[in-house]
């Protein structure tokens, strides 16, 4: 009897460890950071408990490749493709709660790493902050419309020179729907979206009355070129009010205007809606190397000029 309530014992001591490993689901935004910056990885699952996921990073988003969920094991593959090559990175690792630690395998060997969970916010929403410009037909002609998201779910829907806030937003999987209001005509129409996105591309429908009326789709800008325009900066430093010009073409490449002369913009680093980057400013018959960080919201940035680690000037601009 004794050998018996000892088997008993022992199996329900290995079904709860069962039970607690099995409970370690990887769905989530994980965060982690490389010699190249910050960079996330949300992974996904839909109805039928099917992974997905995608890591986004200063080279922008990757849809990760075989997802493999065992317990407390995760394992997938992010392939990186940057001048016309191809890097494989293979992760491995445990889930304890909120933490992943593992490794990653690469062509030059092997490194551990840590992943964090974010505790706030929607899983999915960093594969979608940014600004996207959605075109298509409807009855009405061509729509043009801008949809930006910030990193903390809000966001603006453009349309015919007006903007408005959107609502109810929800990400699942690879869809998302919101509400908002668009204008057009004698007066504002509440709406519905209801699409789709993966690495390369937002598409969906736009839903009034149950109905599709347009159907939209929007490239993923890249990089910079989700910001791409002109944004004039201004604030105040020790040496009196400063006036600088942002330029970002539609291919993602940067000037930085100050003093009369221009720079290129060099070693641009982005997560999510933070950027930072190197430029040159000119002034008081000199030039200077120095650096930007800061947040884009919108068609607003927020950002500090910095000097030795220090910030020099406190900038703001909106853009043109």
């Amino acid at each position: 009897m004794k050998t018996t309530n000892r088997s008993v014992l022992v199996l329900a001591v290995l079904l709860v460890a069962v039970i607690t490993h099995a409970a370690e689901t990887p769905v989530g935004d994980w965060k982690g950071e490389s010699s190249r910056g910050e960079y996330t990885i949300a992974i996904t699952s839909d109805d039928a408990g099917t992974l997905a996921g995608q890591m986004t990073s200063g080279r922008g988003p990757n849809d990760l490749t075989n997802l493999k969920h065992d317990g407390n094991q995760l394992s997938f593959t992010n392939l990186l493709e940057f001048n016309g090559q191809s890097v494989e990175l293979n992760f491995a690792g445990t889930i304890d709660g909120d933490t992943f630690t593992g490794t990653i395998s690469t062509p030059r060997g092997e490194r551990p790493i840590t992943l964090t969970r974010a505790q706030s916010g929607a899983t999915g929403i960093p594969d979608l902050v940014g600004t996207w410009k959605l075109v298509g037909e409807s009855q009405f002609g061509t729509l043009e419309h801008t949809f930006v998201l910030n990193e903390d779910g809000t966001g603006t829907y453009a349309s015919s020179g007006e903007s408005s806030d959107i609502s109810n937003l929800k990400v699942e999987g690879k869809k998302v729907t919101f509400d908002m209001t668009v204008y057009g005509g004698p007066q504002p129409y509440p709406v519905a979206f209801d699409g789709a996105y993966d690495a390369d591309a937002l598409t969906g429908d736009m839903i009034s009355q149950g109905s599709s009326f347009a159907k939209l789709t929007a490239p993923r800008a890249k990089g910079l070129a989700q910001w791409a325009g002109v944004w004039k900066l201004v604030g105040e430093s020790r040496y009196g009010p400063l006036e600088h010009v942002l330029t970002i073409a539609s291919d993602g490449k940067a000037k930085y205007a100050s003093g009369g002369d221009v720079s290129d913009v060099s070693n641009v680093k982005i997560d999510g809606s933070k950027i930072d980057f190197n430029m040159t400013v000119f002034g008081g018959g000199g030039s200077y190397d120095v650096a930007f960080t800061g947040k884009f919201d919108g068609d607003d940035l927020n950002g500090d000029v910095m000097t030795s680690g220090a910030s020099f000037a406190a900038v703001k601009a909106s853009k043109e």
